[in-house]
């Protein structure tokens, strides 16, 4: 321990505005105890280093002024020093730099770093090198360390990606402990949607399990879909019309390879596709390709609205995926995808298109349907 120890604990307790007699109460001592310390004569037990540092909410290390530089620079020097043979590894290589991991979190042991290396790195036993089950037997052995890591992550640390992965790893640990749906739910609650179902999938990957499969097809759905969106998204900022036609070309092909010949429930996002191509062609003049991309639009969204409730894909990479086509806000309006898109047809910026009597005809034989 270092000689300001007592400076470091009179500082934090001025920084919380706490009184002495506040800190004796919360780790069991004397206020004369607390006195002794702040001015040098004394430094408290090694017991009380733990309880003193998660009392003020820093690390041991902090607490006893171990150098933050000197710290940061022996943690980069692990991963610097492994760097040149991630691709050269062998088993004797591999236990080096588990066992300097060990080393460092005996010097470091709140350091969420080395704890987050640690739940990657331990699911990996050097002692399991090569064999089949490594990461089955891996985790048996380190199946305590591992779940204190990601509960200590998970209770104290901040930082949104280690506890991300402190989140998949303790629902991995369970799964391989029997307890599937214990760790499922871990992710449901936790994880944010953009990232669940890819995280449900890896977490029955790595059991084995039957339904794998449509946890991949579920996750490649949501993958597509997000895509999509943000192509969307994208397109509104692309200026020259030439590059956007383009744009609108290679991601309805794109959709296709990826469904085959059912476009499924993915109808709806190539039907507002074809409707904001359609907007920005009529902008631009191009009303020929505009009535194009509405003919297209007003066909996929009357598809998508003759889907049932749950609806399966039939073709493509997802084949077999079911997804629900029930969406609460239109049966609240009492009101079908294709009637709002005609509706989006009724605005202003169409005008120019309803002039022509072939656009008129397109949309009277939709609201006839």
């Amino acid at each position: 321990m270092t000689n300001n120890l007592g400076e470091t604990i009179r500082r934090l307790r001025k920084l919380h505005d706490i009184t002495q007699e506040t800190l004796a109460d919360a780790v069991g001592v004397t206020i004369p105890a607390v006195s002794k310390w702040e001015r040098g004569e004394c430094l408290p037990d090694v017991t009380l280093i733990v309880p003193l540092a998660s009392y003020f909410g820093i690390t041991t290390d902090e607490l006893l002024g171990v150098s933050e530089e000197v710290r940061r620079a022996k943690i980069q020097k692990w991963y610097d020093d492994y760097k040149p043979y991630i691709c050269r590894q062998t088993k004797e290589i591999a236990q080096a730099h588990f066992d300097g991991l060990l080393a460092l979190m005996e010097e470091f042991p709140n350091d969420f770093e080395l704890m987050n290396a640690y739940i990657v790195f331990a699911v990996l036993d050097p002692e399991f090198y090569g064999e089949a089950d490594q990461t089955e037997k891996s985790r048996k052995k380190n199946f305590r360390r591992i779940e204190e890591c990601c509960r200590t992550i998970l209770e104290k640390c901040t930082d949104e990606c280690k506890r991300q992965e402190a989140f998949s790893e303790l629902a991995e640990l369970y799964a391989s402990d029997g307890r599937l749906e214990e760790g499922e739910k871990l992710l449901m609650e936790n994880v944010p949607f953009e990232l669940r179902h890819q995280k449900i999938a890896a977490l029955y990957n790595s059991v084995d399990h039957p339904d794998t499969p449509d946890k991949f097809r579920n996750t490649l759905y949501y993958q597509m879909k997000s895509l999509l969106e943000t192509i969307t998204f994208y397109l509104d900022w692309v200026k020259p019309v030439e590059k956007k036609r383009d744009l609108y070309r290679r991601t309805i092909a794109m959709i296709q390879s990826f469904c085959g010949d059912d476009l499924g429930t993915l109808y709806f996002h190539t039907a507002y596709l074809c409707h904001q191509a359609c907007a920005d062609f009529t902008n631009a003049g191009l009303l020929d390709e505009a009535m194009e991309a509405a003919e297209i639009c007003l066909r996929d969204i009357h598809r998508y609205d003759g889907l049932p409730e749950k609806c399966t894909f039939t073709t493509g990479i997802i084949e077999g995926y079911t997804k629900s086509t029930v969406d609460g806000a239109m049966e609240a309006a009492d009101m079908t995808e294709t009637e709002f898109m005609l509706g989006l047809f009724e605005q202003n910026w169409a005008a120019p298109l309803r002039e022509r009597e072939d656009f008129r005809a397109l949309l009277e034989r939709y609201r006839l349907r």
